[in-house]
């Protein structure tokens, strides 16, 4: 009986000795939320054997909030008047969405600390807290928008009070790059507000489009290249044009703006040992603006092939893809600035 006493004795000692010896995880590590409130903080656990990537891991988490926001970003500015398609296929499509969203997501990334880290050495893993303090990262926000916000609606009434369409569209197409880093903001602001409010646009989406419609339909462009490749070429910039919202007309008589100019080339009949076929072409337009030039353009591309039709078809390819990015930034700069 005493032998059993004892061995019980023993028996809880050790147990109670182990128990005093491992020591317990931090309770963030289970329940980050009990400890930083969701109304103060946005919270990312990560854990790994490796000190560091627990703390990327932790960053990734709050990362991962904003993911949501991203893709209604994404969606939300598609609804700006010539934000379709991909950059560079129109000359009113001046932003990368998925940079800009990006772009504004990493910004308040930055924001985030680690703020402590803890080992268990049972299992040897790292847990890593990382943490993005609300308050300030909302009042750095909420200015950001303001400003913003600001500029848009004079851009607006100045152009609301101008009568030439040129006049109008200047400070609406500058309105309207503005409207798309507010919206990405403003997305953010979402997800940084504990109530997941933003703040409503001094100059809604549709007021804005359809100012911008109607300045862009008392605009009307005419194209008139020579050459043999012309009608590929022609295409291409009037696709760009009426997609950036721009009448493209026949007669250059009924223009504001009037695109001219040439395109040429052809193989260069140089020798080479691996008999490579070269071709070279070129382009050279003028832009006039109510019969006054404005902008020139020249572009010249060659590049080869082992046969002649496919060294054609790639150096023009090239070529029509340069002119036409070309063509956008100087089409943007004479009406935008």
């Amino acid at each position: 009986m005493r032998n059993s006493i004892l061995s019980c004795l023993i028996l809880m000692s050790a147990l109670l000795f182990s128990a005093c010896a491992s020591t317990p995880h931090p309770a963030w590590v289970d329940h980050p939320a009990k400890t930083y409130t969701q109304d103060q903080y946005l919270v990312g656990v990560g854990l790994d054997m490796d000190r560091v990537k627990a703390e990327e891991k932790a960053r990734a988490e709050i990362a991962k909030q904003f993911s949501v926001s991203i893709n209604q970003t994404n969606q939300t500015l598609q609804e700006f008047k010539g934000t379709t398609g991909q950059k560079g296929t129109s000359w009113l499509s001046r932003t990368d969405i998925q940079q800009l969203t990006r772009t504004s997501t990493e910004q308040q990334l930055s924001g985030v600390r680690i703020e402590t880290v803890y080992k268990d050495d049972d299992s040897g893993l790292t847990y890593a807290l990382a943490l993005l303090e609300r308050t300030p990262a909302r009042r750095q926000l909420e200015d950001k928008i303001a400003k913003l916000d600001q500029e848009i609606k004079g851009l607006y009434d100045r152009a609301t009070k101008q009568d030439e369409a040129l006049s109008k569209l200047r400070p609406l197409l500058n309105a309207l790059e503005q409207s798309k880093q507010r919206e990405a903001l403003n997305s953010q602001l979402m997800v940084i507000n504990p109530t997941g409010n933003g703040m409503d646009a001094a100059v809604a989406v549709a007021t804005l489009n359809k100012a911008l419609s109607s300045a862009l339909d008392a605009i009307r462009v005419s194209i008139v290249l020579e050459g043999d490749p012309a009608d590929e070429l022609n295409k291409h910039l009037a696709d760009s044009l009426s997609q950036g919202g721009l009448t493209v007309v026949q007669n250059p008589e009924e223009a504001m703006l009037r695109v001219s100019g040439t395109i040429s080339g052809g193989q260069t009949n140089e020798t080479n040992k691996d008999k490579i076929v070269y071709m070279e072409y070129q382009a050279q337009l003028t832009l006039s603006l109510n019969d006054q030039t404005v902008a020139t353009l020249q572009k010249r591309v060659r590049d080869g092939h082992l046969n002649a039709a496919d060294a054609k078809r790639k150096t023009l390819a090239r070529l029509l893809d340069e002119v036409q990015k070309e063509f956008n930034d100087r089409l943007w700069e004479l009406l935008a600035r």
